[in-house]
């Protein structure tokens, strides 16, 4: 048995036993589920929003409601849809999408956890961690460039201009989507982030487990509003956040990028 830092010993006999297709990190990883929450926590609870910078803001419009589709249908329809009509995305539709997926529903303060956000997806212990950086291409109303979403003021803020960065995203985005480069990309590409410190100060080792479960969450949550809407949704499994990070002004390391989501309107 060899003691771990933070949690209780780990059984070598059980490690040596796992099947091949675990990684030492991965199952480094799966472990922690078992450590649960520290006792005790460093530091004042990290804010749980992200103070809007000082870019071009663009206010969304009044979202639309969802149409009266049963929850059966909409399940029994989405899919991965990799195939974009060369239309620009409605700003209404980026809207009603942001706002029935991604905003801020409520807030409490705890005078001892401190700030709680909550989201239409649920998240652990409500320390909304997850960031939506919307990158646009194809959007009415909306210049080519990286936005951050303010799921408070359900307002989106510039933090990059379009330019060879975006166009290496989008090309790199087509490739994972098996697309040809003649082929018509995304009309938008969500790109999520996570600050880690929100969860990790409360969960320890935990959190990074408990990030990814809250960005399934956050993913199947956009699936679902998109299908509703018509739109093409699809989730992209691997990521450039390194360099994704040195665009939107990110440490990677503090806010790294987790989760990608391309978006548009379907090829008819």
């Amino acid at each position: 048995m060899t003691p771990t830092p933070d949690g209780p010993p780990a059984d070598e006999e059980e490690i040596r036993r796992a099947p091949r297709a675990w990684h030492p990190t991965d199952l480094d990883l799966y472990l922690q589920r078992e450590l649960g929450a520290p006792a005790h926590r460093d530091g004042p609870p990290p804010a749980a929003r992200t103070a809007p910078g000082n870019g071009r803001h663009v206010q969304l419009p009044a979202p639309a409601p969802l149409p009266a589709t049963a929850l059966g249908d909409i399940l029994a329809t989405r899919r991965s849809r990799r195939a974009y009509s060369p239309a620009p995305l409605p700003l209404t539709d980026l809207s009603t999408l942001l706002h029935h997926a991604a905003r801020t529903t409520g807030t409490l303060h705890d005078a001892t956890l401190g700030d709680h956000a909550f989201h239409p997806y649920p998240s652990a212990g409500a320390r909304a961690e997850l960031e939506v950086y919307v990158v646009a291409g194809r959007v009415t109303g909306v210049l080519p460039g990286a936005y951050h979403y303010d799921t408070v003021t359900h307002r989106l803020t510039e933090v990059a201009p379009s330019g060879p960065q975006q166009d290496e995203l989008y090309a790199y985005v087509r490739r994972a989507l098996d697309k040809a480069e003649t082929s018509t990309p995304p009309a938008a590409i969500l790109l999520v982030t996570a600050v880690l410190q929100r969860l990790t100060w409360k969960y320890g080792r935990l959190g990074l487990t408990l990030m990814y479960q809250n960005l399934g969450c956050l993913y199947q949550t956009l699936y679902l509003v998109a299908t509703a809407l018509g739109l093409a949704p699809c989730a992209v499994g691997v990521g450039r956040g390194r360099q994704n990070a040195r665009w939107l002004d990110l440490d990677p390391y503090t806010e790294p990028e987790v989760g990608c989501f391309a978006l548009g309107r379907p090829r008819r």
